[in-house]
């Protein structure tokens, strides 16, 4: 990194070829400085020294990724494709007809669930916890597939073998994804639903206890439950929201080896009753009557899941890093380090008197810029610049009064390493 101990350099500071000027003590004029050539600066970067800091973290804490309100700035939604696939036998005399699954039912569904994400609740447990409640920043979106824009992402599927879902007793087949190999739909970006029968036998059975159910398989749910004439969405919508955090990585959290500090291990009791039961965990990732309540600790690693390059599970969220809002900058105007992966669709601009130290990945959105104003600090430290869209980012801009001219820029594709740059 180069660092200026000169007043006369501190608009600027990196030389070279015509990438980065110098500035100098002349008469002012604005201009526009810009990083343009990526194999130049690649050569450059790999010949400064890292910048030592004393407050690194590690680019894979769930802290770094947890909506709290200091992240603010550059938080924003994501949201989760979904299509759904209901299972009928021949019969088709279980779950409700695919009219209403389509039009009223699975619409419903979606919108429940995402109340019960949104409307995030104090942490019953443990008892007089002060646990933030944090919005989720998730949400669900039904999605159609290429060529398939009657179905309004719910099928049909009429199938006396792999039509109904079991979890218990010799036939049981939560663990098998039989039918999820035969009939999912784009799986590889959009999480798919099998909403399944109980077989008539288990429910005919004078010993069986039924009750809903769901197992998370890769990209897939399968859930079951569905017998009565109308079966009420709010009493699924908790079940559905509970598979999707197993999706994103969330393990159950009734015991004290699910990675999060502020899921205090609990009897895991499903309703209120005798010690040990009295007051009963609210928690998404528990077995209860409510499993509302999401921590901070399970709301980051859901959004580290999200913004992993090598995870499966991001190619599920829909990509508005991609589609640049040019009206909408994220303004630096305090000092600021950014530690954790980032997925942009917005300029970042660098106050005067700011400073920016990036670390991790970062994604921009196609013809999206980081803007140094004059007075601003910007250190790229240990971070990778990049569009994940397969675009050209818009590049490096510093605003400097001190160059006559401004260099045409041609838009970088990645930055990696280490470089500092002063306005």
């Amino acid at each position: 990194m180069i660092r200026s101990s000169h007043a006369c350099l501190q608009s600027l500071i990196i030389t070279l070829i015509g990438i980065i000027a110098l500035s100098s003590c002349k008469p002012k004029t604005e201009s526009t400085v810009h990083i343009t050539d990526l194999t130049q600066v690649t050569a450059v970067i790999e010949a400064l020294p890292d910048l030592p800091y004393e407050d690194r973290i590690s680019c894979d804490a769930w802290e770094n990724y947890a909506p709290y309100p200091e992240n603010q700035l550059w938080f924003e939604e994501e949201t989760i494709r979904l299509n759904f696939h209901c299972m009928y036998d021949s019969k088709g005399d279980k779950l409700l007809p695919i009219k209403k699954m389509r039009s009223f039912w699975i619409p419903e569904l979606i919108i429940n669930a995402d109340l019960r994400l949104w409307n995030n609740p104090q942490m019953n447990l443990p008892i007089g916890n002060t646990t933030p409640a944090l919005p989720p920043m998730l949400r669900y979106r039904r999605t159609l597939s290429e060529g398939r824009y009657d179905d309004h992402g719910t099928y049909e599927h009429i199938d006396d073998d792999l039509f109904y879902f079991l979890n218990k007793g010799k036939e049981k087949n939560n663990y098998s994804k039989e039918v999820i190999n035969k009939y999912a739909i784009d799986d590889d970006h959009i999480l798919n639903v099998f909403i399944m029968e109980v077989h008539p036998d288990s429910v005919a059975s004078k010993t069986y206890n039924q009750h809903n159910a769901g197992i998370a398989l890769g990209t897939s749910i399968k859930i079951s439950g569905f017998y009565e004439e109308d079966p009420k969405w709010w009493e699924y919508a908790a079940m559905f929201n509970h598979e999707v955090g197993h999706i994103f990585g969330l393990p159950h959290a009734w015991t004290k080896y699910d990675g999060c500090d502020d899921t205090p291990p609990n009897p895991n009791c499903f309703s209120p009753g005798p010690p040990p039961c009295e007051v009963v965990s609210n928690n998404l990732m528990d077995y209860n009557y409510d499993q509302r309540a999401i921590t901070p600790c399970q709301l980051g690693r859901w959004h580290r899941t999200i913004h992993d390059l090598k995870s499966k599970k991001r190619k599920l969220i829909e990509e508005r890093w991609c589609h640049y809002k040019p009206n909408d900058p994220i303004i630096i105007n305090e000092d600021m380090h950014w530690v954790g992966n980032k997925d942009l669709n917005r300029d970042i601009r660098v106050k005067s008197g700011a400073t920016l130290r990036l670390s991790c990945r970062i994604s921009m959105a196609a013809h999206s810029s980081l803007i140094v104003e004059e007075g601003g600090h910007l250190i790229l430290d240990g971070v990778r610049l990049h569009n994940d869209c397969g675009d050209l980012w818009g590049g490096i801009k510093v605003i400097d009064q001190s160059i006559g001219k401004a260099i045409s820029h041609r838009g970088i594709n990645s930055i990696e390493d280490t470089v500092d740059i002063q306005s």
